[in-house]
């Protein structure tokens, strides 16, 4: 994540298919947003291609919400993008809450 200020921008992240559903990408990302806050983040921001329902339903879970919509944001095929935020104090990992 690339921390401007005090919030956190999440650019990438993946988990091979084989992979899915076990609790890795929420590892990953419990692991990110301790060293954000650490690091003094209190919010954090992302964007996701609007097509893609599997990480909408994963971040709107983990407590992020839909901001605003990049249209054409992505090259190939100008797809839009849906930014999405988190205050820290909102997040959710497995039921408990990131301490702030």
């Amino acid at each position: 994540a690339a921390l401007e200020g005090s919030a956190a921008h999440i650019t990438s992240i993946a988990v091979k298919e084989d992979f899915r559903r076990r609790g890795v990408g929420t590892a990953i990302l419990s692991r990110l947003f301790e060293r954000s806050k650490e690091r003094g983040a209190t919010s954090f921001t992302l964007e996701l291609r609007r097509s893609n329902d599997v990480a909408f339903k994963f971040y709107s879970k983990l407590g992020f919400t839909p901001s605003f919509i990049i249209e054409g944001y992505y090259d190939e095929g100008g797809e839009d993008a849906i930014v999405m935020v988190a205050p820290l104090s909102r997040l959710n990992l497995k039921g408990r809450r990131i301490s702030t």
